[in-house]
């Protein structure tokens, strides 16, 4: 079984976009004569993103009146937030990104309605694009985990008149294979009439080679998931490597005929990585202003968002199949030890006997 991502997030991704930042200086910026979107068109304001920990509806609530709040006070008037929700385990059950905690479907539409109610309690909250993402990561990326993943996004929505409620994937090429990642968007597409937002990363040309099995192709495809998708990228590296071979896919999409990739806005981690716990970040946490203006300038595109994530702590009950592995070795323990107590009363018995025979053979 996978580990939980916030063991494995902070390793794949963070050696891949520093080994992008070493060899960005060598790569130029789209060439345009026009001027590029960061320097023509004002920041819109970073909002606040969440890998969940748990699903505690008191919590989410909370997190959701916080959030709007600033978000008000900081005069945003379009905002995007995204709730990590984790990776699929098995038919119906999520492993929360967090915690590691296991958290079925209904636990985590109920937290994630919490959340958007929340967020719709505050007077003047701006507009709400709410992206419920899952991680493409374990052995359950594939078409019927996809089918839930819509299935689950189409229920909330339903729930939350006046959100924008989209499913997200983080995509990572070292996580799964194309194949996978196609079938699990074929899945969700096929699913609901929802949105897709592709939260993922970059490991590609110019400077990466993309794995085995992977294609420039593949990841049009998912990014564009059949005119009805928009990327908000995992823009992360300070030097721009992330910025830079996002808009050379896009770049190549136009010159091969693909659908053409659009950029909506951009996800950092700084929230992540100042904790708690604290984690090891050099290089990798770019501000929402600078990662904003670098995918900008690269794309030559207008970016409506901008959001940076980090991991909330949401507990909730714990789910019964979570309590499983813990009953099982409860009952381990208690047979064990009562394995243990008839071996000693076994002993005690054997060595009481012969001390009886020697006291009755003295008294005849």
């Amino acid at each position: 079984m996978s580990r939980p991502l916030e063991a494995f997030r902070p390793s794949l991704a963070r050696f891949r976009v520093l080994v992008a930042a070493a060899c960005v200086a060598a790569v130029a910026a789209p060439a345009s004569g026009r001027a590029s979107a960061s320097e023509s068109e004002p920041f819109p304001g970073s909002t606040r993103s969440h890998y969940l920990g748990g699903t505690g509806t008191g919590a989410l609530h909370a997190a959701g009146l916080r959030d709007a709040a600033d978000a008000a006070t900081a005069g945003i008037l379009d905002a995007l937030v995204v709730l990590g929700a984790g990776e699929s385990v098995d038919d119906g059950h999520v492993r929360m990104p967090g915690s590691g905690r296991r958290a079925s479907y209904d636990d985590l539409r109920r937290a994630v309605v919490a959340y958007g109610r929340g967020w719709r309690r505050v007077a003047r909250a701006p507009a709400l694009t709410l992206v419920v993402m899952a991680a493409a990561h374990g052995a359950r990326v594939e078409r019927p985990a996809g089918v839930e993943w819509g299935r689950l996004v189409s229920r909330i929505a339903a729930a939350l008149p006046g959100v924008d409620v989209r499913g997200g994937l983080d995509v990572e090429v070292e996580w799964a294979s194309a194949a996978a990642v196609r079938g699990w968007l074929a899945g969700y597409l096929g699913a609901t009439t929802r949105p897709f937002v592709d939260v993922g990363a970059c490991t590609c040309p110019p400077l990466a080679r993309l794995p085995a099995g992977w294609a420039l192709a593949d990841l049009v495809a998912v990014a564009t998931a059949g005119g009805r998708g928009v990327v908000v990228p995992q823009i992360y590296a300070n030097a721009g490597g992330n910025a830079t071979e996002w808009a050379a896919l896009a770049r190549w999409a136009r010159a091969h005929h693909h659908r053409p990739l659009q950029f909506a806005g951009v996800l950092t981690e700084q929230s992540a990585c100042a904790g708690p716990p604290r984690r090891a970040c050099r290089g990798i946490d770019l501000d929402p202003v600078s990662a904003w203006r670098q995918l900008s300038a690269r794309s030559g595109q207008s970016l409506r968002w901008a959001t940076d994530i980090g991991y909330l702590s949401a507990p909730g009950r714990v789910h019964p199949s979570a309590l499983r592995p813990v009953l099982i070795a409860l009952g381990a323990l208690a047979g064990a030890a009562a394995v243990s107590t008839l071996g000693l009363l076994a002993w005690r018995s054997r060595r009481e006997r012969p001390r009886r025979r020697k006291r009755r053979r003295r008294r005849r």
